[in-house]
């Protein structure tokens, strides 16, 4: 018991020296600016945070953030401006400092152990708080959304890396200081690339530098990665594959018993960059700050360098996530490298082919011949270097036997990558992959109905949860026509956290030709935030789109666009500052690209910011731009679309004509584009772009007719068959949606 007393008065002693320094550490660390304390309430606990305003006169409206996170055992924010001086960097530069603090003084950083709890605190949810803390800055208006960082030490380095790796969608840069990687977290992807700074000691008593253990006066609080394996986890997220730049800085403070050298993997022409600083003989401290000297506890402190100044020279090189202002003038123009290939099995049939947000996996549906519309929900892996499925036939985990209208959509949370769809009972599943082979079914409480068609859930890497939408027939699955029997077709959601409770959005009615607006011009989510847009009928009998935002259900569906066009195959995405749709106009091979950005009230109307048209098609009559996936590559926003030779209606110009797929630079000046797919003439359809570090490929079908059958006695394919809205076309056999594959390389142009 005596052992048992003694270290705990030991690491009480450890935890004050943590939590305490000398008063003769004010001065300028303090700043000249305004530090006040916040709380708010998250998930049952009143939790506080400090907002340091920076003393600045400057004019302008929005800062960029600096997320501060404190090491175990907690320090305030007065303690945490003396250590570390950001204060007076934030004076300097004009940018905004936020303090959270940790429950119980620790954070949840994945390890699920604590220096102050007999049990782990794997129940606090970190990464939601901090979020919420953003979503707060964000309202009221003060920050730059393209300039979010975070900085932590120890426990709070730790927290760091989870953050990067769960919430780096909403971040631009991190760094984590005397931090190795928790191993519980090495088996996880990150939502995206991030830049990441590292600087850790060698001689570190506390966070081993070889991995291992996190020792503390004796006790064990889990275990991490070496240094080395931290810096292979982050670099490999990146895609940087080249050797590191490496050098050493000057031994300014001999008598500190240690050095520095610097490890940069780097791409040339990409602001991507991991850096590790390899403090050498340093201990468990921040290099140059005013962190307690206890070099028996602690080892050696490093005071060659101000690390907090080498943290922000670092965030200084980091810019937006996503370009707010979408024009780079006189930049020139990629050029693209590129090569078809078919990719899985050349007998199967790959319909809906979708990719959850991480890039992990392939979500698709097999078509079972004789049936136009029975079939296997599956999903697969995909290799991050080659784009190839794994396994190589796609057929990696079999979910469950279901529809093409119920087939299941790819959805995302803050437990990573899910999809929801039907069985052909009407029973809506929830599976969240496992591996490439694997994944866990969850049948949702939702009662069951076959009438269900068009499953989406919503991508909100954020957040637990979610929502899902559905389109709910009157009578019969398939497609809102007359030809189904249906005389009305609804839009309905309802909250992952109750699918007992289904909400009805709006009830069109069917006309007596074509489609509901809802099919035409299709529902989605947008990407990144819970808004739902669709297609509905304006007095002028044109379709426009109107929205429905789900995290503010009281203001019902409310007009989005109206222009007077006819709006086709809409497609929302949120990308940094601004939201955007995208949308075919008019059946024509012309597209629309909407937006509305942060000066603007999230209630207004979008705006037309960019027309689209193919340049030098092949196609004689090229119509029907659809199809639209958006994406950001290096900086630039690009979106691949679809057109086909005109036909005489959607099924027919969609499925039976040639078709072409186009990738688009939006950011150009003027807009850049290429014909990418097909090689030749081709029934092309569903192309779907997928970026995974400094890769990029779009996936497609090609519609293949095997059966001499399949063919009139003119040769034109006849087609038994449900489009994406489920309309039954012929009385035939399916065509093999054939899965290619575009694999692109960038090449910048000269001019």
């Amino acid at each position: 018991m005596r052992l048992v007393a003694s270290i705990g008065v030991a690491l009480a002693h450890f935890l004050a020296i943590l939590s305490h320094a000398s008063s003769a550490q004010g001065g300028a660390e303090d700043g000249r600016g305004v530090l006040e304390r916040r709380t708010m309430p998250f998930q049952g606990r009143q939790r506080t945070f400090y907002i340091y305003s920076p003393s600045s006169q400057t004019t302008q409206t929005v800062r960029p953030v600096v997320f501060l996170l404190h090491g175990g055992g907690g320090a305030d924010a007065h303690e945490m401006a003396k250590r570390t001086g950001i204060q007076s960097i934030a004076d300097r530069e004009d940018f905004l400092v936020v303090y959270p603090y940790g429950v119980d003084g620790q954070w949840n950083d994945g390890r699920g152990k604590t220096f102050r709890r007999a049990e782990d605190n794997t129940d606090v949810d970190d990464v939601g708080f901090i979020s919420a803390i953003l979503d707060d800055l964000i309202r009221s208006g003060s920050v730059d959304r393209q300039r979010i960082y975070v900085v932590g030490l120890s426990n709070g380095g730790m927290m760091t890396y989870r953050l990067g790796i769960e919430l780096g969608h909403r971040l631009t840069a991190i760094a984590a200081i005397i931090a190795n990687l928790p191993a519980n977290l090495a088996g996880k992807k990150p939502v995206r690339p991030i830049p990441v700074l590292i600087m850790n000691g060698t001689a570190d008593p506390m966070m081993p530098w070889n991995g291992g253990p996190v020792r503390v006066l004796g006790k064990e609080y889990g275990e991490v990665l070496s240094t080395a394996a931290t810096v292979k986890y982050w670099v490999q997220a990146a895609g940087l594959t080249g050797p590191p730049e490496t050098r050493r800085l000057d031994d300014r403070s001999s008598d500190d018993r240690s050095f520095v050298e610097i490890e940069a993997y780097r791409r040339p022409q990409d602001a991507l960059e991991v850096v590790l600083y390899r403090v050498v003989g340093g201990g468990h401290n921040l290099p140059g700050g005013q962190t307690p000297d206890r070099p028996l506890l602690l080892g050696p402190k490093n005071m060659d360098i101000n690390a907090m100044e080498e943290v922000w020279a670092f965030f200084q090189r980091h810019g937006p996530t996503a370009p707010t202002e979408l024009t780079k003038v006189g930049q020139a123009p990629p050029r693209w490298t590129t090569k078809i290939v078919q990719i899985g099995d050349p007998k199967a049939s790959y319909l809906n082919v979708e990719f959850t947000a991480d890039g992990q996996y392939m979500v698709w549906f097999e078509g079972q011949f004789p049936s136009a519309t029975h079939g296997t929900v599956w999903h697969c892996g995909v290799d991050p270097k080659t784009g190839n499925l794994i396994p190589e036939d796609g057929r990696g985990f079999r979910a469950f036997e279901s529809t093409s209208w119920a087939r299941a959509n790819p959805g995302y949370d803050a437990q990573g990558a899910y999809y929801v769809g039907a069985d052909r009972e009407g029973n809506l599943l929830l599976v969240r992959p496992v591996s490439a082979r694997e994944g866990r079914i969850t049948r949702l409480a939702t009662p069951p109905d076959r009438r269900r068609r068009a499953i989406y859930p919503t991508n909100l890497p954020d957040r637990q949860g979610g929502f899902v939408f559905f389109i709910q027939n009157e009578r019969t699955p398939g497609a809102g026509t007359r030809l189904n029997g249906n005389s009305w077709v609804e839009l309905q959601y309802f909250d992952l956290a109750n699918p007992k409770s289904i909400h009805v959005i709006e009830r069109q009615e069917v006309p007596p030709r074509g489609f509901a607006p809802m099919d035409s011009g299709f529902a989605r989510w947008m990407r990144s935030r819970p808004l739902l847009t669709f297609g509905s009928m304006a007095k002028s009998g044109i379709v426009e789109v109107r929205g429905f935002d789900a995290d503010h259900p009281e203001r019902g569906a409310h007009d989005v666009i109206v222009d007077g066009h006819n709006k086709i195959d809409p497609f929302g995405a949120r990308l940094g500052d601004c939201e955007f749709i995208f949308a075919g106009i008019d059946a024509t091979a012309t597209s629309h690209i909407y937006r509305r950005c942060a000066e603007q009230r999230e209630e207004k109307p979008f705006t037309l910011w960019k027309k689209l048209a193919p340049e030098k098609s092949r196609l004689a009559k090229p119509s029907l731009a659809q199809s639209h996936e958006p994406f950001v590559f290096k900086q630039t926003l690009y979106t691949v679309y679809q057109v086909n030779e005109q036909g005489a209606g959607f099924f027919d110009t969609t499925f039976r004509q040639p078709g072409e797929i186009w990738l688009a630079d939006l950011t150009s000046d003027p807009i850049q584009q290429w014909r990418v797919a097909p090689a030749d003439t081709a029934l092309v359809a569903e192309p779907e772009p997928l970026v995974v570090g400094d890769r990029v490929w779009i996936f497609y079908n090609q519609l293949l007719f095997d059966d001499p059958k399949s063919t009139d006695e003119s040769g034109s394919p006849r087609i038994e068959s449900r489009s994406r809205l489920g309309l039954k076309v012929e009385s035939r056999r399916l065509p093999r949606f054939a899965l290619y594959r575009v694999d692109l390389w960038p090449q910048t142009a000269q001019r």
